[in-house]
């Protein structure tokens, strides 16, 4: 157990170390061979819209979620307090398939990237800053056009 919390703190003292300087388009290497990359949201935009597989996961409270989320993500809160349970519940997806993580400002995202990577998923990506860039970039939802703005 305490072997456990001090891996726990770690990764959160590590991750809020490397958010500051991974930017968009940055790949994060863990150290341990695994990496996932931050996109921008315009490169999520894109993602999304062109990579076929991608799931969409939202790692953001239930509550947060309900009042307001990217189309077709799902919802699997990340707490660093419990990766475990994080882990345990991201079996529902399949590692193999590429894998985008958002957040309300990109910091639990983040976490989980790195988490998710060092666990094997195979392909992961990050929204930089998360949905506040999306929203303060007026990148539009995807699958609409740019005049919709």
């Amino acid at each position: 157990m305490k072997r456990s919390l001090i891996v726990t703190a770690a990764l959160f003292l590590a991750t809020g170390l490397f958010q500051g300087r991974a930017s968009a388009g940055t790949t994060v290497q863990n150290g341990d061979g695994t990496a996932f990359v931050v996109l921008s949201p315009v490169e999520s935009k894109e993602l999304i819209e062109t990579r076929e597989g991608l799931q969409l996961v939202d790692v953001r409270t239930e509550r947060e979620f309900n009042a307001g989320a990217l189309p077709g993500s799902r919802l699997v809160t990340y707490s660093s307090w419990s990766p475990q349970t994080f882990l345990k519940k991201m079996q529902a997806f399949d590692m193999n398939r590429p894998i985008l993580l958002i957040c309300a400002v990109g910091g639990r995202s983040f976490a989980a990237a790195g988490f998710l990577s060092k666990s094997g998923f195979k392909e992961v990506y990050n929204l930089d800053n998360g949905l506040q860039a999306w929203a303060q970039q007026r990148v539009p939802l995807p699958g609409t056009p740019a005049a919709a703005r």
